[in-house]
């Protein structure tokens, strides 16, 4: 099993996150992430280190408890698939409710 793969397997439990949600944090396709879960493909390149920059925030914001506060208020098991994916996207620009919440996104070719 590849780091990656075990930090976004460690994220999935802790956070209660699924692999859509992590395809709706990452901003990448559906097989993609599930791929980088199943198969421990590791992400390279500039969308790479996004990938990576991307996991280390969601780390540090479970961590601090702060997502797992604003998931159990945002992510109701009773929503709907597109009202899931949209509180994601809050969540990870900081905007309503999960605004203190957010960290810096550097530019991915830096």
């Amino acid at each position: 099993m590849s780091p990656f793969q075990k930090r976004l397997r460690r994220v999935m439990r802790d956070g209660d996150l699924t692999i859509s949600d992590l395809r709706n944090w990452f901003e990448r396709p559906y097989h993609t992430v599930r791929s980088w879960i199943a198969y421990g493909r590791t992400p390279h390149g500039p969308s790479g280190r996004q990938a990576l920059h991307d996991l280390q925030n969601l780390e540090e914001l479970i961590n601090r408890r702060v997502l797992q506060s604003k998931l159990e208020m945002l992510l109701s098991p009773t929503l709907s698939w597109s009202d899931r994916k949209k509180a994601i996207g809050s969540l990870k620009r900081g905007e309503g409710n999960a605004g203190h919440a957010r960290l810096p996104t550097p530019h991915p070719s830096k």
